[in-house]
């Protein structure tokens, strides 16, 4: 039987020069061909068990058949996708008179005057009088009353200003919120040092 040719070192050498690696069982090599190595360096082989030592011509290109057969050994892990999270910043909340939020844009009139009334911790009450004093407008004045509660500039002094922020009417007069803030606190004031009669619109 004549015998099955098989590939040389030098053979073997030059596959890797080439940068093929395969990973299985060679059972029979069909056309093998070289890259770029020369003649001497590579030993002859042919699919053809009739022919022996047939001559290689060097070209691009690198085939081999090969049969299945085991991987290499080792472990390999799978590959985790990476995701890139973006961590969001909550919208900032306009704060205004000692931190607190002013009323939500959605209210007017008597409902966003109430809703400060509430912020201050005012008595229900301070809705129909603040309705019966300024038709429940902050930029509403007199000659000596100004905002929701026509707050008279008789109530402005130190202690307006430590805790309402307010050293002139124009601080709590106005369609700023953080002018009705304030009018809302100067209420609160006036009613700690003069009770719910200091309004004349109150019966007493």
């Amino acid at each position: 039987m004549t015998p099955r040719p098989t590939l040389a070192a030098a053979t073997i050498a030059a596959l890797f020069v080439t940068g093929a690696v395969f990973v299985g069982n060679v059972s029979r090599t069909s056309s093998i061909e070289i890259a770029d190595a020369p003649p001497s360096a590579v030993s002859e082989a042919t699919s053809d068990p009739g022919v022996v030592n047939a001559p290689v011509v060097p070209t691009s290109a690198v085939v081999v058949d090969v049969v299945p057969g085991p991987v290499a050994s080792g472990t390999f892990a799978p590959a985790e996708r990476v995701e890139r999270v973006q961590v969001g910043v909550p919208p900032t909340v306009p704060t205004g008179l000692n931190g607190l939020p002013f009323a939500p844009d959605d209210l007017t009139g008597c409902d966003e005057m109430e809703w400060y009334a509430d912020q201050a911790g005012l008595p229900d009450d301070f809705g129909w009088i603040g309705e019966a004093e300024s038709n429940c407008r902050n930029d509403v004045s007199s000659w000596c009353c100004y905002g929701y509660w026509q707050i008279h500039t008789v109530h402005i002094g130190a202690g307006s200003l430590d805790e309402c922020d307010v050293d002139e009417a124009a601080d709590y007069f106005g369609t700023d919120p953080i002018a009705r803030q304030r009018n809302a606190c100067m209420a609160r004031r006036v009613l700690r040092r003069q009770g719910v009669c200091a309004w004349d619109v109150v019966s007493c």
